[in-house]
């Protein structure tokens, strides 16, 4: 896999607009961050003992939020139990370290075998289907024995944009609910978010059943210019083979995912894209950095791509050849790539946005549908937007104000 990459100063990583969550040096924080690995080797260990015995009966509270935060409980409680901090830890922590690691344990079973329900539910209506993200990627990267290592909130499967209406009926049929309005594939949420979302009812779990892998323009269409359906690959799942995208494509969607869409909410979702990295020799063992450094060029998404693998080998010491970062990063650096991150980070109701939402959408009666809701919101909140300005160009006049009339002392 080569070494660790070196960030050059020629290379413009350091000068991406990244997000700048995790990035806190506090003893929580670098703890929790030397925890970001399923497997740890004897040196990371004693390592991590050491930073362990280091820390203050208050720093290990710390712990448990910036664990919770980044939803590293499971694997925080693995390692200092490998480490053997337990016995130093206060009782509280290590209680609820364990409680989350037994919780994520259960849930995540059930959660493995209700996607094989719903796969096979919609396998009987002819509704092919592709889990992504979530239970089938803590199986494939995390691995069965592992399986509480990786919270999982929901289940996310591929589907095509033709068999929406077929996956509706077939949830409906499986005992699910729409968690938004009536559920159906023309609705503005389904719309909004390219995506059916339901929940078994009366309290089971949600699964999001996606048409497309990103909905934020112009993200969205970077992402279909690339057939996925056209290169699956296939993954076991409690013994059953089931369809997974190709480690090229998942790994853009996750690096997407962590840095564009959600600006690194969540430390796990990092810990993910250095899982599959580290997995490649097993799950990809043709895999070229180069065709893949190649493809995210051409597709526009280098840019995602570089600051998460930047700030996987940054937080949690992913390594991989150190040109690849250099490649995507001057890709990164065009205006395009620019663009593009800074309309995914538009508010949903910014005129702009709208217009490029709009224009998305597959069909004139999805242009309606839509249309048709932003006419009924828009004013509303452009009006909310217009009075933040207003009141904020006021605070600011007074402050001018009043500084002019009370000069500072020289």
């Amino acid at each position: 896999m080569g070494s660790s990459p070196r960030v050059s100063p020629h290379t413009a990583v350091p000068t991406l607009p990244g997000p700048r969550v995790h990035d806190r040096a506090t003893p929580a924080e670098r703890f929790i961050r030397a925890c970001g690995r399923s497997v740890l080797s004897p040196e990371r260990l004693a390592r991590l003992r050491a930073a362990g015995l280091g820390l203050s009966h208050d720093d290990w509270y710390d712990v448990l939020g910036v664990a919770i935060r980044g939803g590293m409980e499971s694997l925080a409680y693995t390692h200092a139990a490998a480490a053997g901090l337990l016995d130093g830890m206060p009782e509280q922590i290590v209680e609820a370290l364990k409680g989350a690691y037994i919780t994520t344990l259960t849930d995540n079973l059930r959660l493995r075998n209700e996607q094989l329900r719903l796969l096979d539910g919609l396998r009987e209506r002819n509704v092919p289907a592709v889990p992504f993200k979530g239970i089938a990627l803590a199986l494939r990267y995390y691995g069965e024995p592992s399986l509480a290592l990786r919270p999982v909130g929901d289940m996310d499967l591929l589907i095509h944009r033709a068999d929406a209406e077929a996956a509706a009926a077939a949830l409906r049929a499986m005992g699910y609910a729409p968690l938004y309005g009536d559920g159906g594939p023309h609705s503005f949420e389904a719309l909004r978010n390219a995506a059916l979302v339901y929940r078994r009812v009366p309290d089971g779990p949600m699964v999001e059943l996606h048409w497309r892998l990103a909905s934020v323009p112009p993200y969205a269409q970077r992402f279909a210019a690339t057939d996925v359906w056209a290169r699956l690959g296939t993954q076991e799942i409690a013994g059953r083979t089931v369809p997974y995208l190709t480690p090229g494509d998942e790994l853009r969607y996750l690096c997407f995912h962590y840095a564009a869409q959600h600006q690194a909410a969540r430390l796990i979702w990092l810990v993910d894209i250095a899982e599959l990295v580290r997995a490649l020799p097993r799950v990809a063992p043709e895999w070229s950095w180069q065709a893949f450094a190649e493809e995210t060029r051409a597709l526009g998404l280098a840019l995602p791509v570089v600051v998460a693998l930047e700030r996987a080998v940054r937080l949690v010491g992913l390594e991989f050849p150190e040109w690849v970062l250099d490649a995507l990063a001057v890709a990164a650096a065009q205006p395009a790539e620019r663009g593009a991150w800074r309309a995914a980070q538009e508010d949903f109701y910014h005129p702009a946005s709208l217009a490029r939402r709009l224009r998305v959408l597959d069909s004139h009666r999805e242009r309606l549908v839509m249309a048709r809701v932003i006419a009924a919101r828009a004013p509303r909140i452009w009006a909310s937007w217009g009075r933040k300005a207003l009141r904020e160009q006021y605070r600011r006049l007074r402050r001018r104000l009043a500084a002019h009339a009370h000069p500072a002392p020289v």
